[in-house]
C-alpha cells in the first residue's frame, strides 16, 4: 500500500492580551497575559489575540493591528468597551472581530476598524460615526454575523452576511464586491439615500430579507420610492 503524505497548515496567533484595567491602550498597566491576572503585559500588537472586558474600558490611542478582538467576554464581569482618543484605525487581522452583547464602541470620533477576518456583532455600537471595513482580501469571502447594529459598513471584500445586521448610516461597495445576504439573513438599513453604494447589495439568496427605511432612488440600483419597504427573496 502506497503511504498517503498529508501536510496541515495551521498559523496560529500570538499570545493573548487581557485588559485588566481601565486604561491607554498602549500602556502596559492595562493589559495581562491572563484574564484577571497581574498588569504589564506589553501592549497588544499585529499577533495578538485581545480580549477586552471584566467591565473596563480601553482607550486606542495610536494606530494598532491585533490578530483578533473580542469585545466583551465570558469574565465574571463579562462587560467591555473601546473606545477612541481621537480618529483612529484599528485593523484586524484573520483572527476577527466579535462584539459580545456586553461589548461595545464608544466615543463619537470618526474612527474605524478594519476586519481581515470574521465580524460578529451582537451589540448596538454606540459610537454614531465608526465605520466596520470588511476587507478579506480578493477572492477572499469572509462572513459578517450576529444581532447587532453598525453605524456604516465598507465592503473591500466578499461579504456573506447570515445574520440579522441593522446598518444606520452608510453602506459602501461596488458591483464586484458586494454583501451578500444569504438565505435566511435579514439586513434592515436605514441610512439616508446618498449612502448607499449602487450595487451594494446581492439579494439572490432565496430567503433573504432586506428592509429599507429610507427613501432610495434609482442611482443606488434600487427602484423604490416609499419612505418604508421590506423585500423577501
Amino acid at each position: 500500500v502506497d503511504a498517503i503524505r498529508i501536510q496541515v497548515y495551521y498559523v496560529p496567533g500570538g499570545a493573548s492580551r487581557y485588559a485588566v484595567a481601565s486604561g491607554l491602550w498602549t500602556n502596559t498597566s492595562t493589559w495581562s497575559t491572563t484574564p484577571g491576572g497581574t498588569p504589564g503585559a506589553s501592549a497588544p500588537a499585529a499577533s495578538n489575540d485581545v480580549f477586552i472586558g471584566g467591565g473596563f474600558t480601553v482607550t486606542c490611542n495610536a494606530a494598532v493591528t491585533v490578530n483578533s478582538l473580542t469585545i466583551g467576554t465570558t469574565e465574571a464581569t463579562p462587560t467591555g468597551n473601546l473606545t477612541f482618543d481621537a480618529i483612529r484605525s484599528l485593523t484586524v487581522n484573520q483572527g476577527g472581530l466579535v462584539i459580545t452583547s456586553n461589548g461595545n464602541v464608544l466615543s463619537t470620533f470618526s474612527s474605524s476598524i478594519t476586519v481581515a477576518g470574521d465580524v460578529t456583532i451582537n451589540a448596538v455600537l454606540a459610537n454614531p460615526n465608526l465605520t466596520i471595513v470588511m476587507n478579506g482580501g480578493i477572492p477572499s469571502s469572509i462572513i459578517l454575523t450576529g444581532t447587532g447594529t453598525i453605524p456604516s459598513l465598507s465592503i473591500q471584500s466578499i461579504v456573506n452576511h447570515t445574520g440579522t445586521i441593522k446598518i444606520t448610516k452608510a453602506l459602501a461597495s461596488n458591483a464586484t464586491l458586494q454583501l451578500i445576504n444569504a438565505a435566511s439573513a435579514h439586513l434592515t438599513y436605514s441610512g439616508t439615500t446618498t449612502n448607499i453604494t449602487a450595487d451594494a447589495l446581492n439579494l439572490s439568496s432565496p430567503g433573504n430579507t432586506v428592509e429599507f427605511s429610507q427613501t432610495l432612488v434609482d442611482a443606488a440600483s434600487f427602484d423604490v420610492h416609499k419612505p418604508s419597504a421590506t423585500y423577501s427573496n
